[in-house]
């Protein structure tokens, strides 16, 4: 195997939380010498037609993703789902992507009062900005944060404050993984269990999640991912392996000025080699 990877299936622009537009991403995919890339911005689809363009322009497989941020009751942690292979034009998907874009407008207030209660004010103006027409997240508020001095990293906006059971509280309804799953294969999709080391759950639980949510639709999980361990992704491997999941894998690319420990394609330190064949690819079209 390689020691960098040729395909990375989970990047965001800034369509979402990003740093880069989705154009910008195809020239540094091609720059890193990726040849695949799947762009999964969180609960939307908006960056995808500028991205296939420019991915046609500079000779690069473009996957239709998208990464829909859900919520299972009594389980913590960042429980996302990727789709694959999605139309990003499917009505259905399209009404739940302005809904929840609506929410994350509303959440937004929240977030703010919920900062100023805790003593740090990030500016209105630059927190809006840097979210430009793209959906508003966290890392806009924990990157402002940053510019004005009131934590010293992204990491540390989100341990502090941006990332506490207190900032649950604030947060938006998210729906059921199911929900999920079935508005990812209405798209006709190929839906896949993100990061699932985040979950922080153990081998059985997850063997007991993966059951359910597989009965529920799911179709795939990423095994390989930047912060996975070699023990991890191995686990990973073989519970796909076992429940005849598709294996995926991506660096969870957002920028350096977003997610600075994170490379395209590369994980952390260069570390991340996803490998350059994998089912999952025989399954979605451009």
């Amino acid at each position: 195997m390689s020691n960098k990877s040729e395909i990375d299936l989970h990047i965001h622009s800034s369509a979402s939380d990003g740093q880069y537009t989705s154009a910008q991403l195809m020239l540094l995919a091609q720059e890193v010498g990726l040849s695949v890339v799947a762009l999964t911005d969180h609960d939307t689809t908006a960056g995808l037609a500028e991205a296939k363009q420019a991915a046609q322009t500079v000779g690069i497989r473009l996957i239709s993703g998208i990464e829909l941020d859900t919520k299972y009751p009594g389980i913590g942690g960042n429980f996302h789902i990727l789709g694959y292979g999605i139309d990003p034009t499917h009505p259905a998907l399209q009404e739940v992507c302005l809904d929840f874009a609506s929410q994350r407008q509303e959440r937004a207030e929240r977030i703010f009062w919920y900062l100023e209660s805790c003593g740090v004010c990030p500016s209105r103006q630059r927190v809006y900005e840097l979210a430009g027409n793209g959906v508003m997240g966290r890392p806009h508020f924990a990157r402002a944060m940053v510019e004005q001095g009131l934590v010293s990293s992204t990491r540390e906006a989100l341990d502090l404050y941006l990332d506490t059971p207190q900032f649950q509280t604030i947060d938006r309804q998210k729906p059921h993984p199911r929900e999920a799953i079935r508005m990812i294969m209405q798209a006709g999709g190929i839906a896949v269990l993100a990061h699932p080391s985040q979950l922080k759950l153990g081998e059985h639980l997850l063997s007991d999640l993966l059951v359910e949510l597989k009965n529920d639709g799911l179709g795939g999980l990423e095994c390989y991912y930047s912060t996975h361990s070699q023990e991890q992704t191995d686990q990973y491997v073989t519970l796909a392996n076992q429940f005849g999941l598709f294996i995926t894998g991506g660096s969870d690319f957002h920028g350096e000025k977003v997610k600075p420990q994170i490379e395209l394609g590369r994980g952390i330190d260069g570390s991340l080699c996803i490998p350059s064949r994998l089912k999952i690819l025989e399954q979605v079209t451009v």
